[in-house]
């Protein structure tokens, strides 16, 4: 049998509101040359009986099983099945246009890597975004670095890969990394790529409207995580020939950011936990090392939305709760406006 292009592989759990829309969009692509692996992570929602399905329908889908591991051990699977040239990686709850594969391979036989922009659906609507195209089709190994560290274009999707080097370096995702670990992934992957190419057009649909479960993730426990994330992206960074200076300059950007997210959520919950509890978890979020080091570097806009970063940064812990939970009750009334607006 003859090499197929390129290898589509879609990790499953618990997407069943959003996966028959997502593998419909797989296979009506105008570029057929592909096979799609499909990986059930333990769902028990009914999503296997929509692979079974798709399955038994189309000669180029494969449906696999595995204990419930998360998306990077399902996404390492998919890779040991793989045949293709190529590589794709979509996400269960996503979409992709029937154009998304041919133009992406347009590029792809004489780059590693190729990119595109997306569309980000959220309850605020939908928004237009490419973290990599400015104003060439071709990207400079740090140009594609600079992308992957840009709004979210660390992700997979949107993406698609040569595997012989994935291969050749055996490069899998880190399945002790529950988020950041394809960010990670896309860092060492650069170290061996040599062509790069980027598509303007905004051809992946990013669906942010089943995301809260992740969001919610990001709270005090995460640190833990992002201990591994960071040393990784040092050593990554540095792999790939930036300064150290400049490595500082991402790494404290990204803990602040992480910073007043944790401290956003962990806020959110004051009326469950209670003042003094969340007071604490600001506490012991400011006593940890990595924070430590990169927040001192903060410095907050002036503004009512930027106030539970000055408290926090200053320590005036009760401000800092009462000023993050009065930014998120704002911005849910903003989006319930916007919502009633449509009506």
């Amino acid at each position: 049998m003859n090499q197929v292009q390129v290898s589509i592989i879609i990790p499953v759990y618990n997407a069943k509101e959003y996966l028959a829309k997502c593998i419909e969009g797989v296979l009506n692509q105008t570029y057929s040359d592909f096979e799609l692996i499909l990986i059930n992570d333990g769902s028990t929602d009914g999503s296997e009986s929509i692979l079974k399905e798709f399955c038994a329908r189309d000669s180029r889908v494969q449906y696999y099983n595995q204990v419930n591991s998360g998306p990077s051990s399902a996404r390492n699977y998919g890779l040991t099945k793989a045949t293709g040239e190529f590589v794709c990686f979509i996400d269960a709850d996503d979409y992709i246009p029937s154009e998304y594969l041919e133009k992406l391979m347009e590029l792809a036989i004489k780059n590693d890597v190729v990119t595109c922009g997306y569309i980000e659906i959220s309850p605020y609507g939908r928004v237009a975004l490419n973290d990599f195209y400015r104003s060439s089709h071709s990207l400079t190994t740090d140009e594609f670095v600079e992308g992957v560290l840009r709004g979210v274009g660390g992700t997979l999707w949107g993406k698609v890969y040569r595997r012989s080097i994935i291969m050749e370096h055996q490069l899998q995702l880190n399945p002790q990394v529950y988020m950041c670990e394809d960010l990670l992934f896309n860092l060492d992957y650069a170290q061996y790529a040599s062509h790069f190419g980027a598509i303007e057009e905004c051809l992946y649909e990013y669906n942010r409207l089943n995301e809260g479960s992740i969001t919610s993730k990001v709270t005090l426990p995460y640190l833990e995580n992002n201990h591994v994330v960071i040393e990784k992206m040092r050593d990554l960074l540095g792999r790939l020939g930036w300064t150290q200076e400049k490595i500082d300059v991402i790494l404290s950007n990204r803990m602040i950011s992480l910073t007043l997210s944790i401290a956003s959520n962990e806020s959110a919950n004051v009326n469950k936990v209670g003042l003094k509890k969340c007071c604490a978890q600001l506490d012991a979020l400011l006593m940890d090392a990595n924070v430590r080091q990169y927040f001192t570097n903060y410095e907050p806009m002036r503004g009512v939305l930027d106030r539970g970063g000055y408290y926090l940064k200053h320590r005036q812990l009760r401000r800092a709760v009462v000023s993050f939970y009065v930014t998120l009750q704002l911005r849910r009334i903003k989006l319930w406006i916007k919502k009633r607006s449509r009506v």
